[in-house]
């Protein structure tokens, strides 16, 4: 017999490939057609045209060479109606094409006597650093320019260091305006400080056109800006007054504001009743007079907080009355002092102190938050602005009248 037939094999597994997924093809954004200048929709984008304007006018600003020759004999002849050279965006001439010697140092040289030129703008005129030396050299003894472009000319921090230190030498400079961007990206820390700090010395730069990178040395150009425009304002505003001819007063006009604290104190009382000036308008108001004359003889007058202590000891008074009291009763004590004698001490916030006695001649309190006093002495109007911090003190002829006696000294 055969033998057995052997087991088929096993049916072969085929193992199927994985399934590859294909990456969703995304469609590109639509492609947005760049403005042209041929486009009739163009000047009607108000970016675009202001450029356009400034472009255009950055032309016109273009001084030939020949002109820049004529601007530098007129200065260095001191000639009376140059009074301002303006060479924005214009190419300064090479030295070797110059027929009569080199053009930008004849007009630095020539800031060292001129007397006639205000404003020197030179933005994007490719100064070198010699020129910025010469302008260094006059800036020590220029005394009458007042406007100063450098910008857009790559100096370094050194150079930059050598023009402020020359305007803290002169005593007697006149530059209120100071234009220094886009210059050298990295000024540094030292160069920051050196024009910090002239800001800070120089009360006669009202604008400084320069980007800083440390904090403090920000904070500190901004404040000094800050103050130099206000003493700017002040100083107008008292040449104004005195050369008003409906200025009756012939004293010194002196202003003291931005006081750190006040302390007023009342000499003389009036010679009109307590009745006059304090109506029975508001309750509790005899809890005010009472609170004032029984009071410590230094004490000043009270507060709302201890009004509404006392109040409560004498009867029923809220904190919404109290604070209603004592706003009144402060107004009308104020307009009682008006035509009387009055003494002002103030502590600015460089810890300077400052005394003012006189005549209270004007109180204004209107709508601004701090009341504004006019002293009158011997030989000043004294303005007085009251901090927040104002304690107002009586003397003791000043209590006699709170409490009504007739034989008040």
């Amino acid at each position: 017999p055969l033998p057995p037939a052997p087991p088929p094999p096993p049916p072969e597994v085929v193992a199927e490939p994985p399934e590859v997924t294909q990456p969703v093809r995304q469609e590109p954004p639509p492609r947005v057609k760049p403005m042209r200048v041929k486009d009739a929709n163009t000047f009607t984008n108000p970016q675009f045209r202001k450029a356009h304007e400034w472009f255009k006018q950055s032309l016109a600003n273009i001084v030939p060479k020949t002109e820049m020759f004529r601007f530098a004999e007129r200065a260095m002849n001191e000639d009376p109606s140059l009074t301002e050279i303006n060479f924005t965006n214009s190419v300064i001439p090479e030295r070797a094409a110059d027929p009569k010697g080199e053009c930008m140092p004849r007009i630095m040289k020539s800031l060292q006597h001129n007397q006639h030129i205000k404003k020197l703008i030179l933005p994007s005129t490719g100064l070198v650093v010699e020129d910025a030396r010469l302008l260094a050299d006059a800036l020590r003894t220029n005394t009458t320019l007042e406007y100063l472009d450098i910008s857009s000319n790559g100096f370094g921090p050194e150079v930059l260091i050598e023009l402020a230190l020359a305007i803290k030498e002169n005593e007697g400079t006149q530059l209120s305006n100071i234009h220094l961007t886009q210059q050298n990206p990295n000024l540094g820390f030292q160069c920051e400080k050196v024009w910090a700090e002239l800001v800070q010395q120089r009360e006669t730069i009202q604008f400084l056109d320069m980007p800083f990178s440390c904090p403090h040395w920000r904070d500190m150009y901004s404040n000094a800006l800050t103050r130099n425009k206000n003493h700017l304002r002040k100083a107008r505003q008292r040449r104004l007054l005195q050369q008003s001819p409906t200025m009756r007063i012939q004293h010194q006009i002196v202003e003291l504001r931005d006081l750190a604290s006040l302390e007023i104190l009342l000499e003389s009382p009036p010679e009109q009743p307590y009745g006059v000036f304090f109506q029975e308008v508001v309750s509790g108001q005899e809890a005010f007079r009472r609170c004032v004359y029984q009071a410590q003889p230094d004490a000043p007058l009270p507060t709302a907080q201890g009004l509404h202590s006392f109040g409560r000891t004498q009867g029923q008074m809220t904190w919404t009355n109290a604070q209603n009291l004592h706003k009144l009763a402060l107004k009308m004590t104020l307009n009682a002092a008006l035509k009387t004698r009055i003494q002002a001490i103030g502590v600015s916030k460089d810890k300077r102190k400052v005394e003012v006695e006189g005549t209270l001649t004007r109180l204004d309190d209107g709508d601004k938050p701090n009341k504004i006093l006019e002293i009158k002495g011997e030989q000043a109007l004294t303005v007085v602005e009251c901090p927040n911090s104002t304690s107002i003190k009586i003397s003791e002829s000043w209590r006699h009248w709170f409490r009504g006696d007739d034989d008040a000294p």
